[in-house]
């Protein structure tokens, strides 16, 4: 029997790749917003796009400020002609599997998209603002294993600490949510149109720690405060006027997977230099509820209180 033989024939191809630095992401943060944070341009020398941004979306009452964060992301441009940017937020997770990938922003956005375009000069650093709205992760979602390239056994890590594989997992998945709903996409346009040339920012070096995971996601239990005057019209606390019947409307909503119960309790704070307001505010009702029925997971409830600001 002749033993067999196996021929084969290599061929080299010598290929050079010319890598161009374009937009370095050097640094990020998210910054958490209260129902105290103020969003007048006026007050804000920098992210003018991203206050009015924040104003339009929550104007109609659907959206409150606390419904967002701030995602700040310092962008430099290495390259040695100046690069325009263009940045592109959607409220909701894009469901195109090559979103981050393409070379263009989609022209058939919703409405409630926040885009902003800027020029980034050469060598320097920019800071970014966007407005991210904060996501609510089911425990199923969370729990779900991180995926690997490599098509491997799934082996526990019994080194790591649970409380930290946990962490791990959340920060996997909450990323993995974010960068299905931002983009940006870099342009050069030098002199020379020969060098003409455009990319995508790469947002993978967004590192999150549980500082900004916190900011992030959403409170498993929300609290929801409105102050409403006697034409059923919510007004901001700032502009209260003495003597008038307002309505204070707290609404709490649970979106954890149980039901909750307990109780309310209503703390008035002066933010004043004199921290006293006994005999300031005239209350119809109690101060403290009971929440007696359970509130079941995804639902909410509403407890309201008259009040006059006396002096």
């Amino acid at each position: 029997m002749k033993e067999q033989i196996d021929y084969s024939r290599t061929i080299s191809i010598p290929v050079n790749i010319t890598v161009y630095p374009s937009i370095e992401l050097m640094g990020c943060d998210v910054i958490p917003l209260s129902s105290n944070s103020n969003i007048e341009l006026e007050n804000h020398s920098k992210g003018q796009q991203c206050w009015k941004f924040l104003k339009s979306v929550t104007k109609d009452g659907k959206h409150t400020i606390t419904d967002f964060c701030l995602l700040s992301l310092d962008l430099m441009n290495s390259w040695v002609d100046p690069i325009s940017i263009r940045v592109q937020c959607l409220l909701d997770s894009s469901t195109d599997p090559d979103f981050q990938e393409s070379l263009t922003l989609d022209e058939e956005v919703p409405e409630d998209t926040f885009e902003e375009e800027f020029t980034i000069v050469n060598g320097k650093t920019t800071r970014l603002l966007i407005p991210v709205k904060r996501m609510n992760l089911s425990p199923e979602h969370l729990a779900r294993r991180i995926p690997s390239l490599r098509n491997k056994q799934f082996i526990v890590d019994s080194k790591t600490p649970e409380e930290e594989q946990t962490f791990i997992k959340h920060a996997f998945w909450y990323r993995y949510e974010l960068l299905n709903r931002l983009k940006a996409c870099w342009k050069l346009k030098p002199i020379d149109k020969s060098r003409e040339r455009e990319g995508v920012v790469d947002f993978r070096g967004i590192i999150f720690s549980s500082r900004k995971l916190e900011s992030l996601a959403i409170e498993k239990i929300g609290v929801k405060t409105l102050v409403i005057d006697s034409e059923g019209e919510i007004i901001d606390t700032s502009k209260a006027k003495l003597g008038k019947f307002y309505t204070v409307c707290v609404t709490i909503s649970n979106r954890s997977s149980e039901p909750i119960f307990g109780m309310l309790r209503h703390i008035p704070i002066s933010l004043s230099a004199n921290p006293s307001i006994d005999k300031k505010i005239l209350y119809n009702g109690v101060l403290q509820h009971s929440i007696e029925e359970h509130i079941e997971s995804g639902k909410s409830k509403s407890f309201s209180i008259g009040i006059v600001f006396l002096k």
